[in-house]
């Protein structure tokens, strides 16, 4: 069997309205052979399993239909690991789709690379059915650094899961192991790896196309203010990794740092989506609190200016009297991931 450049692991929980475009998306001559595409079903309840099996008997060296008690995003991305066999490795929601001949040019490309993560740029889906193209590394000036190698330092914004393909090898050396029954996991998967990566590579294809506003899924606002004590326990933990690794001489412990701040403040982001009120204000004050004790280098954010991180700054520096200006914001904070 042909050697695979490329593993997908599709997380795929009650997707049978979405599975058949998904896969569809994948399927293409030129590069099935490349690929190893791991749907895990995460005990649904709908023909989720039925529809991966019936791809997987269509292109049996290529998809494989996996199926395993509910444990939540993270279990099944912790199966796709353990099992892989392709050079490289993407994360894909069972809702979003590629972009079939981005994807044949991505996968041409990866035949010959050799770096530990490659980024690529994302299209966000909207359900009104606009779409919004996303720089894979936040500044969409920066022709010239297509197709070539990135210092990881000088990647202000990242794609996150949706553009980015790290080497298997290096989630293996990071010893990933996302936590169960837990949203918000692909914080892991984004903040660990970059400190055993060396090198990284972007290309300026827009690979996959994330759809946005969805009902049901966890990126809603609703879902967003109502599991932020889910987010805020991955930060805890990512806090936690980040100052037992300090010692350990990693590369690239500022781009880590960087990342993890940047999760930091979307966390208090969460909580600010909630309606404007003296409990949501307490629950930032004792975020603050609680996990700026674990990591003074994390509380700093002094790696990133973005508006969550900005605000939460001018709300220390007035002993947080600044939070009741969101009043003046019809709808309080603005939403759009």
């Amino acid at each position: 069997m042909r050697e695979k450049n490329l593993t997908v692991s599709i997380a795929a929980y009650n997707m049978e309205a979405y599975l058949r475009q998904t896969l569809d998306s994948l399927i293409d001559e030129r590069v099935i052979d490349d690929l190893e595409v791991f749907v895990v079903d995460d005990g649904s309840t709908d023909r989720t399993l039925e529809i991966a099996q019936e791809y997987a008997a269509k292109y049996p060296n290529s998809i494989f239909a996996v199926h395993k008690e509910n444990g939540g995003y993270g279990t099944t991305v912790n199966y796709s690991i353990a099992h892989a066999t392709g050079k490289y490795f993407k994360l894909l929601d069972g809702d979003d789709w590629f972009d079939t001949e981005e994807l044949v040019k991505l996968v041409t490309a990866l035949r010959g690379l050799d770096d530990d993560v490659v980024y690529t740029s994302v299209r966000a889906a909207y359900s009104d059915g606009t779409f919004r193209y996303v720089n894979g590394i936040g500044n969409p000036s920066e022709t010239s650094k297509v197709g070539k190698v990135v210092p990881l330092e000088d990647i202000k914004t990242f794609p996150g899961i949706h553009g980015t393909f790290y080497k298997t090898e290096i989630l293996r050396k990071a010893d990933l192991n996302l936590p169960a029954h837990r949203l918000y996991t692909d914080t892991f998967y984004n903040d660990i790896p970059p400190a055993f990566c060396e090198n990284a590579r972007f290309f300026d294809f827009c690979v996959e196309n994330r759809r946005l506003e969805r009902d049901g899924q966890s990126t809603t606002r609703q879902s967003l203010v109502s599991h932020a004590d889910e987010l805020k326990q991955n930060v805890e933990d990512l806090l936690y990794f980040y100052e037992s690794a300090k010692g350990k001489n990693l590369r690239h412990m500022t781009v880590v740092k960087r990342r993890i701040q940047f999760d930091y403040a979307f966390g208090i982001k969460m909580i600010l989506l909630a309606p404007i009120s003296r409990e949501s204000l307490c629950r930032f004050r004792a975020y603050e609190r609680e996990l700026g004790s674990i990591s003074r280098d994390i509380y700093s954010l002094d790696e990133i200016s973005t508006k969550p991180a900005l605000f939460i700054k001018l709300c220390r520096k007035t002993n947080y009297l600044a939070y009741w200006l969101l009043k003046l914001i019809p709808g309080g904070w603005p939403f759009r991931i």
